[in-house]
């Protein structure tokens, strides 16, 4: 096990070497921050003279704010800016460096493994396990980086605009650490199944697609049929969903409920131990070529 981690640390710090020097990561970076930005903006420009927050269809110029009112009403958006922008804000910008990742994982692990990549590095002290272990640890350096940036971003951006961050902010931010480490360990279980780049990216997908249309549909507002069959599916998937382990953390935050809040940082830290170990059993009965 030493010697499997001591491998794992060191494929990591390649990894992370090629990421921080590509100007990929860099681009999505910059797009998360002016994701926040926007965010920001928008939320600046929806304060009234009386500074109620007046949120109307049509004069937010943002596409994807526009389609949650269109979706789920005005009094649900004024729900999420209830203590400023940061929360959603946060939620929002994360997405292009997590999904960065996620398709770098899906795409690097298949192509690698299909070439052989590991199948030669598991001649040495490494094996597959090693590699998605390698994997795991830099999107976690990655993501927590990703983090401390946006932090000291809102940080900033708070002070300029004479804005309070809000404590649900703090609890969003470590639940959405946990929030994606699970999803990282879904694309490396979704890798460890294929036996390509171009599967293990689909395979990732529709992970993704099947969780969060789920949840979206549960409070989907204006079809009613969309809403009752999101409900009996996402009841069936839903304990192997880290978007409704998410979604039930920060309902827990809402209501007061700090217990349950770190409940579900711990169910979602044992999703992924599960995923991974799935991950180590089909790679060692597959083999990293297969």
């Amino acid at each position: 096990m030493k010697t499997r981690l001591h491998a794992a640390k060191t494929i990591s710090e390649r990894m992370l070497f090629e990421m921080f020097i590509h100007p990929w990561f860099y681009l999505f970076l910059t797009l998360t921050l002016l994701s926040g930005l926007s965010v920001i903006l928008m939320f600046l420009q929806s304060i009234g003279s009386s500074g109620v927050i007046k949120i109307s269809l049509g004069e937010l110029n943002n596409p994807y704010i526009e389609f949650l009112l269109l979706s789920f009403g005005s009094t649900f958006l004024e729900k999420l800016f209830r203590e400023g922008p940061f929360f959603f804000a946060l939620c929002y910008s994360s997405y292009p460096v997590f999904l960065y990742l996620s398709m770098s994982t899906a795409f690097k692990f298949g192509y690698e493994k299909n070439v052989g990549a590991f199948e030669l590095i598991s001649y040495g002290p490494a094996d597959g396990t090693s590699c998605f272990m390698a994997f795991l640890i830099r999107n976690t350096v990655v993501t927590l980086f990703m983090f401390i940036i946006l932090f000291l971003f809102f940080s900033l951006s708070a002070i300029l605009n004479n804005l309070v961050l809000g404590y649900t902010f703090f609890y969003a931010l470590l639940l959405l650490f946990f929030f994606f480490i699970a999803m990282h360990s879904y694309v490396i279980f979704s890798s460890s199944l294929s036996n390509s780049a171009a599967s293990a990216l689909a395979i990732s997908i529709i992970f993704y697609i099947i969780f969060f249309s789920l949840q979206i549909g549960v409070f989907q507002i204006m079809q009613k049929d969309v809403r009752y069959y999101s409900l009996a599916i996402s009841g069936a998937v839903q304990w192997i969903s880290p978007v409704y382990y998410w979604y039930r953390g920060m309902e827990a935050v809402e209501y007061g409920n700090i217990p349950g809040y770190f409940l579900y940082l711990l169910i979602l830290l044992l999703l992924s131990f599960l995923l991974l170990l799935a991950s180590h059993f089909i790679i060692k009965k597959k083999g990293v070529y297969g």
